[in-house]
């Protein structure tokens, strides 16, 4: 198992209010998401998208439109290690906090059947998750360990 129960849960919760795109091959709805990528010059890079994560595979599925000729894709090529980020605020009355995951994996550019929604490439960006980090989900604190989705 890759993700824990309240990663999963986080991640339900997240996209209670979203739909899967119509027309799109997934079975789950997409979160919007940061995606973090190395740009040609070494900066870090954040790209705002919608990700879709596959709780049984362990893997995250992105789309775009022409998606291969995105900055991020050319990001991708030329260094995969990328990173995932879903958070929010939670708001128990005097408490207030963020929380969130942070999913840090290698990413591939591969085709896909169909387009994930109406105007998007047939491509996608297929992201094997190496290490998970979350925070505030299994109470206080932080959590990170090393996984493999093999």
């Amino acid at each position: 198992m890759i993700y824990s129960q309240s990663e999963k849960d986080f991640i339900h919760e997240m996209s209670k209010d979203n739909i899967v795109p119509y027309g799109s091959p997934l079975t789950h709805p997409g979160l919007l998401a940061r995606l973090g990528t190395v740009g040609p010059s070494g900066q870090p890079m954040i790209h705002p998208l919608v990700a879709w994560f596959d709780l049984d595979s362990g893997l995250i599925w992105v789309g775009s439109f022409n998606l291969p000729k995105t900055q991020k894709a050319r990001n991708i090529a030329a260094e995969p290690r990328v990173s995932v980020v879903v958070d929010d605020w939670q708001d128990k009355g005097s408490d207030v906090r963020g929380r969130g995951i942070e999913v840090r994996g290698v990413a591939t550019l591969v085709p896909v059947e169909e387009p994930f929604s109406r105007g998007f490439s047939a491509d996608a960006l297929r992201i094997e998750p190496r290490r998970i980090l979350s925070w505030y989900l299994e109470g206080p604190g932080h959590f990170a360990r090393n996984v493999d989705v093999a």
